[in-house]
């Protein structure tokens, strides 16, 4: 059966083999060459030709792969060396064969007018608009065997647009494929230039197959199919879209497999688009536009006004007014984009049209997202070390860009850069800006892979910044500069609130009745469970078992002997892995040391679960933070999973805490700035145990009370998982022992409590680790940067009044001075030091661990204990 193949040739074929007299007048012609004799050498001379012309090649004597090989378009310019390996790759074992060639004549200056074809193949008629809410390409009627086209001028569509297809395939084809065509414009500010001779074709990554097409499996079969995709699915480079829509020059449906006449087209539409008048925003509908409110510094360079919106303190207003003492922030909208003037953090910015803006933790940051991109703007002014150059490369270099600068860490991850990182004086006037484009590779299973991280400094200031994270499902840079020079500053006011109110608890309906009853226990008690931490649990196939069970039997005898007091909660830590080898549940320990539901005298296990593979010594290594988004570690959350649900008794499961610092393998400084991480793989594996039927956890968030490294992006809300994957909030605020006072319970734990008190009032609070040291025998002394010697100790006395304190606050809740301790109802103590290696030898830092010597807090401990 003769089968055609078509693709664009450059305009010095025409010339190599066909009569120039015939050019002007020619509207369509054909001859028979030998396929030996097509190919490089009968190309003109020259290195760039306009393609206004192209060629049908069919021939009766190529195979399946040569007839594949041949499916190619050649776009813009064309040399005689891409001519010569096409064509080679046609002809290739077959020189022999004749190819006809058919000249379709096109016009510079109308490159999609409909052309006569030869070859039996029908004419594209000219494509009619359906009003104003779509384009619509209708009674296309190609019966070509491979690919039937639909062209019109170019038209912008939004990303939620669909492309509809009506398509009628009269024998098997594999599958069809949907191609969009676009051109490359350059775009300075609002101007478009659209090259004729630069427009492209670009393919979908997926094409439409017949598992979304019809129900059915195999082959289209000969029938009527409907469908659509949705054009911001549309795999096509980032110049192909401006200010969120999408270019689109032409259209173009390919049948896979089929035979001649096998596809016919009858309707193919771009619907869905919107009236941006009509758009309906979270916080409610669109606003009229409000003249008193319009200043026209902030509207310059905008097209016409379509809308605008007034956020007050994070919701809609209908003031006219702008009150200079509220978080005020605006936002302009037209056809194509929405200009932010948010006053709190100082900044305007165009984001296309169909970005939705957050505002829930305006303290914090402020994020625009549409279904292909998240955008994350946070204002920085927490640089502690001063307003220079030194210091400001110190806070950089130790808090910023610490690891998304070393290439060595991405390697490590499989995470490379998508562009040498670059650093720019001109892009954003007045300010440095730092960029760094990263790519999560073996990124089937995560949504947005792609980051590009900007870090914008003005040059006056060493102390303030704004940090962008843009990611997305594709490449991002050039969307990313295009923000940036939309970027400027304006002139401050008011104050950031955090719109975010009070986290709703919700009591997970699949927890089993011990697990219900002790919840239920530890959000009505007015006493405080106590725990004590000396060693972690390991199974009973660990090598450590048997010294490991001997420290902890040891430890809790000692400690609930001195105090008098049998725990109540027996805390563990568990890694998810040691080098390449995944740890397991301690069943065996957990069932001797804990067991307990709250009632059976037993202590309740708290389990604490870090992903880290290193104890969260070496940050600049292997985090398994990727992996646990890739899926990688699945089997092993899943046997996890399976050994907590068959413990059967209530977990107190406290996963990554303290992810709010500098010293954890799961820092947002190692997950790309971006907290976010976070939330998924906490997420992945609150998923992955109620797929398992686990049904005795429940979940403590748990951050420190100081966000380090100081900043706003990295605060502890930014991690929160939601309100339906929390249960529980945990507080961690140590008290070192090294200074020459201590501060004291009741000032640390109001600090978190003013932190946590307007969002986790709903939940219990549990002291998940904490303590008061004692007084180590180094300190590091900043004055001189170095270890000095001090005495192991020394601060005894101070730990003790710091504890006797400690319970006056715990046993006096209902006194309005501890409002603070209200909502806490466990408390573990950390009884274990803090260490330095100085010269391969370690030295006590941290005087925590409530051995032998510190009797004295013990005799503390047992008679605050009595209070409860």
């Amino acid at each position: 059966m003769k089968k055609t193949i078509s693709w664009l040739l450059a305009f010095a074929m025409l010339l190599a083999m066909m009569p120039s007299v015939l050019l002007p007048s020619v509207s369509a012609a054909s001859a028979t060459f030998r396929a030996g004799d097509v190919n490089g050498d009968h190309m003109v001379a020259t290195s760039d030709v306009r393609p206004l012309l192209s060629y049908v090649v069919s021939s009766t004597e190529l195979t399946a792969d040569q007839q594949q090989a041949a499916d190619y378009d050649f776009n813009g310019t064309v040399n005689t060396t891409d001519a010569k390996r096409i064509l080679d790759a046609v002809i290739s074992g077959n020189p022999n064969a004749l190819l006809d060639i058919s000249l379709l004549p096109a016009r510079a200056d109308d490159w999609y007018s409909p052309v006569q074809l030869t070859s039996g193949i029908k004419s594209i008629v000219d494509v009619t608009e359906n009003g104003t809410n779509g384009q619509t390409f209708t009674n296309i009627g190609s019966t070509w065997p491979y690919a039937a086209y639909a062209y019109d001028q170019k038209i912008l569509v939004p990303d939620d647009a669909y492309i509809e297809y009506d398509l009628t395939v009269r024998c098997s084809a594999t599958s069809i494929n949907l191609y969009v065509g676009g051109s490359i414009p350059d775009l300075e500010g609002d101007r478009v230039m659209d090259d004729v001779a630069g427009r492209q074709y670009f393919k979908l990554n997926s094409y439409i197959s017949s598992t979304n097409i019809d129900a059915g499996s195999g082959d289209l079969t000969s029938g009527t199919y409907k469908g659509k995709v949705r054009v911001g699915d549309l795999a096509l480079p980032d110049n192909c879209r401006i200010d969120g829509m999408l270019w689109i020059s032409g259209l173009k449906v390919y049948a896979v497999g089929a035979d001649k006449n096998a596809l016919t087209i009858r309707t193919l539409q771009v619907t869905g688009f919107h009236d941006p008048v009509k758009i309906d925003r979270a916080g409610g509908s669109l606003e009229v536009v409000r003249p008193a409110l319009i200043d026209t510094a902030e509207t310059e360079g905008l097209s016409t006004l379509t809308g605008m919106e007034l956020y007050v303190n994070g919701a809609l207003s209908a003031d006219s007014v702008i009150k200079p003492s509220k978080d005020n922030k605006k936002i302009y909208n037209t056809r194509l984009y929405r200009r932010i003037v948010n006053y709190t953090d100082g900044y305007q910015l165009d984001v296309p049209f169909d970005w939705q803006e957050d505002f829930s933790l305006a303290k914090l940051r402020t994020r625009y997202t549409s279904e292909h991109y998240t955008l994350n703007i946070s204002r920085e002014s927490k640089n502690p070390y001063g307003n220079n150059a030194d210091s400001w490369n110190t806070y950089l270099t130790e808090w910023i860009n610490r690891y998304i600068a070393d290439s060595a860490f991405l390697s490590a991850n499989n995470l490379s850069y998508t562009r040498t990182p670059v650093t720019s004086t001109t892009l954003v006037d007045g300010f440095e800006v730092m960029q760094y484009d990263i790519v999560i590779n073996d990124n089937a299973k995560i949504a947005q892979p792609y980051y590009s991280i900007a870090i914008v400094r003005p040059e006056t200031s060493y102390v303030n910044f704004y940090l962008f994270v843009l990611k997305s499902d594709a490449r991002t840079s050039t969307v990313m500069e295009k923000l940036l020079r939309s970027f400027k500053t304006v002139t401050q006011s008011g104050t950031a609130v955090n719109s975010q109110g009070q986290y709703t608890l919700t009591e997970p309906s699949y927890w089993n009745a011990e697990t219900k009853a002790y919840f239920n226990k530890l959000q009505t008690q007015e006493t405080t469970d106590w725990g004590f931490f000396s060693a972690s649990m390991v199974p009973k196939s660990d090598s450590s078992y048997s010294s490991q069970n001997k420290k902890i039997k040891a430890e809790y005898d000692r400690i609930s002997g001195a105090i008098g007091y049998d725990y109540d909660i027996m805390p563990t830590y568990t890694h998810l892995q040691y080098g390449s080898s995944y740890n397991q549940f301690p069943t065996d320990m957990a069932n001797t040391y804990a067991g307990g539901n709250g009632f059976n005298g037993k202590p309740v296990l708290q389990f604490t679960y870090q992903f880290t593979s290193n104890n969260n010594t070496n940050l600049a290594a292997y985090t398994p933070m990727y992996d646990v988004l890739r899926g990688k570690h699945d089997a092993q959350f899943r046997k996890l999973a399976k050994d907590i649900k068959a413990y059967k008794h209530p977990v107190l499961f406290r996963l990554n805490n303290e992810m709010n610092t500098d010293w954890t393998s799961y820092c947002g400084m190692v997950t790309l700035l971006d907290p976010d991480i976070f939330i998924e793989t906490w997420r992945h594996l609150y998923d992955i145990f109620e797929q398992e039927g686990v049904d005795n956890c429940i979940w403590i968030f748990n951050p420190v009370t100081t966000t380090t490294p100081y900043c706003s992006w990295g605060e502890d809300l930014c991690y929160m998982p939601g309100e339906d994957y929390v249960h529980s909030l945990g507080l961690t605020n140590y008290e070192m022992g090294n200074n020459a006072t201590l501060t004291s319970f009741q000032i640390l734990y109001t600090r978190a409590y003013a932190k946590s008190a307007d969002h986790f009032a709903a939940h219990p609070w549990i002291i998940s680790e904490f303590a008061a040291g004692a007084g180590g025998e180094k300190k590091f002394d900043w004055n001189i940067d170095q270890w000095t010697d001090t005495t192991l100790g020394r601060n005894g006395d101070l730990q003790v009044t710091w504890i006797e304190e400690m319970f006056e606050c715990l046993n006096n809740k209902d006194l309005s001075v501890n409002t603070f301790c209200k909502n806490i109802k466990g408390a573990v103590w950390f009884s274990v030091n803090d260490y330095t290696s100085i010269n391969n030898k370690n030295y006590v830092v941290n005087y925590l661990a409530l051995d032998e010597a510190r009797a004295d807090s013990l005799a503390a401990f047992k008679e605050g204990l009595k209070g409860q």
